[in-house]
């Protein structure tokens, strides 16, 4: 590795001009490019690598997974660390230039709009969550996702499923995410009665759901989207937990080219009385969950 090239992007990215932090950040990479054991799971490519990483999960390149790495080591040192809570309503950014600490319940109102720019790390205090009656727009790269985690998912924390609660669309909302990160939630994303789509999203190590659809009593169902995303359990305390995806009462659910991997129940769909979920599920690879891959069910 080119110690040149090692010492000036410390210098002008990462450490201020220092150059030692960084430049073992290079090193501590460039080692763990060597130890790496990939297995081939559709559709992306998991990679084990030491500890530290704590079974970081990688699409399609190494290049993504050194990103990854310095995002998530690097954010409170590079960005400057701006607490967030409350109202929001009326249109407002959450930029990458700074790390943002949600540090009590956000509201995004009806008339508000919340645009989180591609690359924004975003970290939550427990139990706190996101609630949208609004808008809320996320969309990343493949090469600069955005990141919704744990307050401690940092250099030397212990993040753990269940840090912190979720994001929540509530009755008439909207919204899309796109190459987003979703990390230790209690659920990853709740939609209640709301028009939200994902795409290329990862949900990883949740306590309950990765996503859960909730269509009420709705007469004309709204179609959450969710397609080439991956949802999944990769820490030992919680593989074989949790389900994947549950929906439920008149939930509408258009699932594509999905990866649904080590959780108790893969994907759950349940009707209760009257209100019967829709759903749709095209090339999807649902896989090693505990109890069932698909459970389909009634009550009431």
């Amino acid at each position: 590795m080119d110690k040149t090239v090692c010492n000036g992007l410390a210098a002008n990215e990462l450490s201020g001009g220092t150059g030692k932090k960084p430049c073992r950040f290079f090193f501590l990479a460039y080692i763990i490019k060597r130890r790496l054991i990939i297995k081939n799971n559709y559709p992306s490519v998991r990679i084990y690598a030491v500890k530290e990483m704590k079974n970081i999960i990688l699409s399609n390149s190494v290049a993504t997974f050194l990103l990854a790495f310095f995002v998530l080591l690097t954010a409170e040192g590079t960005n400057a660390r701006v607490e967030v809570s409350g109202l929001i309503a009326k249109d407002t950014v959450w930029t990458n230039d700074d790390t943002i600490l949600v540090t009590g319940f956000v509201t995004v109102a009806d008339t508000g709009r919340l645009l989180i720019e591609v690359g924004t790390v975003v970290t939550f205090r427990p139990a706190i969550r996101i609630m949208v009656f609004g808008n809320m727009t996320a969309i990343g790269t493949e090469n600069n996702p955005i990141y919704f985690t744990s307050a401690a998912d940092t250099a030397g924390g212990e993040p753990k499923p269940g840090d912190w609660y979720g994001l929540d669309f509530q009755v008439n909302s909207t919204g899309e995410l796109k190459f987003c990160h979703i990390r230790y939630p209690i659920i990853g994303t709740y939609v209640y009665c709301a028009a939200v789509t994902f795409s290329d999203c990862r949900v990883e190590d949740f306590l309950l759901y990765g996503l859960q659809i909730n269509g009420g009593s709705l007469e004309v169902p709204i179609i959450t989207f969710i397609e080439s995303c991956t949802v999944q359990q990769t820490l030992s305390a919680v593989v074989g937990t949790g389900v994947g995806i549950f929906a439920y009462q008149s939930a509408a659910l258009d699932l594509s080219r999905t990866y649904i991997n080590q959780c108790e129940v893969g994907l759950d769909i349940y009707s209760f009385n009257t209100n019967i979920p829709s759903f749709e599920v095209t090339s999807c690879d649902i896989r090693n969950n505990a109890l069932y891959g698909v459970h389909i069910r009634s009550g009431g």
